[in-house]
Order: structure tokens, then sequence, then C-alpha cells
């Protein structure tokens, strides 16, 4: 077994999140704020210089990934 797996169900992608988000060794409010950070970083980044064909994918189209970056960027701003 790797190290810090633990055996059971595999999580949800959901849970997954939420448990990052919720439970940390050094601090669940530094937790959230990387988060964020990263989260508004990433985001931000794919609104300002994405180019789509070069971020398709044989999953997920360029157009997708721009589209979430940008839903995610109008999200962050009206919750200000």
């Amino acid at each position: 077994m790797k190290a810090g797996k633990k055996s059971g169900p595999r999580l949800t992608n959901v849970e997954f999140v939420t448990n990052m988000m919720e439970f940390s060794q050094h601090g669940r409010a530094w937790l959230r704020s990387s988060s964020s950070k990263a989260i508004r970083k990433w985001s931000g980044a794919g609104c300002r210089g994405w180019n789509r064909p070069k971020v398709d994918s044989p999953m997920i189209s360029g157009q997708a990934w721009v589209g979430v970056a940008r839903e995610i960027q109008q999200k962050l701003q009206e919750r200000k």
C-alpha cells in the first residue's frame, strides 16, 4: 500500500475535493486560501492566454477548457 493511501472505497471527485478543503494537518484556513488562490490563478491564465487548439485534448476541447476558466472567473467575481 502506498504511503498516505487508506484502504476502502475510492472517493468520488466531490468527496475528494471536499476532503482536501476540510482536513489538513497544517490548518484548514491556510489550505482553503491556497486552494482558492490556485483556482483563481489557473482560471485567470485560461481566460487571458490559452490558445484553444493548443489545449485541445482527446477528452476535452480547448473551447471547453477556456469556457470553464471563464465560468470560474465569473463565479469568483460574483462572490466578492
